[in-house]
């Protein structure tokens, strides 16, 4: 890989790399239906962490690396979410990992396990900051990443390639984590049911990543975190489907192993 990295970071559907970072991304998200639409992504670019929807604010950044040429290395985006409540109940401060990609023909470890993180806690800061919140407020990144499947190199080495970054995934046999359906709904309408995907919830607790183990009370404010973000691109109707799944989720007490290893991952 050329060792001179450029770093543009978006926050306008006005940048001249937004359509580049969005087209790259849906290019290889879109037909897993992990994408969302245009329209959506261009809408969270006018979050302001001062302005809280329905109790949570919200700030969304996307950014793109590319060489001295300008040719594409890598691509992400993340969304910074406070619960209002979580001031009173002492939570985290969460980021989401919307996509991440790298371009094969140039991977590099360090922008998944160096690059993008740094950006999202320096994200995480900033409204930590312009909310007046605690400095020490934990952070803790959060992604979704398929589940392991026998003889899937893609799904492997993308798993491995974040717990060489130090992610662990929540015990998939405790917590069965849903995303959304992302498609239009005249789609979802025409087979007649929302179709949310099963996915690893996979996370990373900024100078917390000793541990090994989560509360389920943890672990539904990361998804009534993510929730939240998604409704406002999916409809009440297909979101109800997804929040249902709570309900199976062991007693809020419940300690929960996290899997830092892949062959700890294929025990399970």
């Amino acid at each position: 890989m050329t060792e001179k990295l450029n770093t543009h970071l978006i926050h306008s559907a006005s940048d001249p790399w937004f359509y580049k970072g969005y087209n790259t991304l849906n290019s290889f998200f879109g037909d897993r239906c992990e994408m969302e639409d245009l329209d959506v992504i261009k809408k969270r670019f006018k979050w302001n962490p001062n302005e809280p929807k329905n109790g949570y604010s919200l700030f969304y950044e996307m950014v793109v690396f590319s060489d001295e040429d300008d040719h594409i290395l890598a691509a992400g985006d993340y969304s910074v979410i406070f619960s209002n409540s979580a001031e009173i109940i002492n939570q985290a401060i969460v980021v989401h990992f919307s996509h991440v990609w790298v371009n094969p023909k140039n991977p590099s470890r360090s922008i998944v396990n160096n690059h993008m993180p740094n950006l999202a806690v320096e994200a995480a800061n900033g409204v930590i900051i312009n909310l007046k919140l605690p400095l020490d407020t934990n952070i803790i990144l959060v992604g979704e990443v398929e589940p392991y499947e026998q003889g899937n190199t893609e799904r492997t080495r993308r798993l491995k390639r974040f717990f060489y970054a130090n992610w662990c995934v929540v015990d998939p046999k405790y917590i069965q984590y849903y995303q959304p359906d992302f498609r239009l709904p005249d789609l979802i309408d025409s087979t007649g049911i929302s179709i949310p995907l099963l996915f690893l919830l996979i996370i990373k607790r900024i100078n917390r990543e000793s541990e090994t183990e989560i509360t389920v009370s943890e672990i539904k404010h990361i998804v009534k975190c993510l929730y939240h973000m998604y409704s406002f691109g999916v409809r009440l109707q297909d979101m109800s489907v997804v929040y249902k799944t709570l309900d199976q989720y062991p007693p809020d007490s419940t300690s929960i192993a996290l899997i830092k290893e892949f062959p700890q991952l294929l025990t399970r």
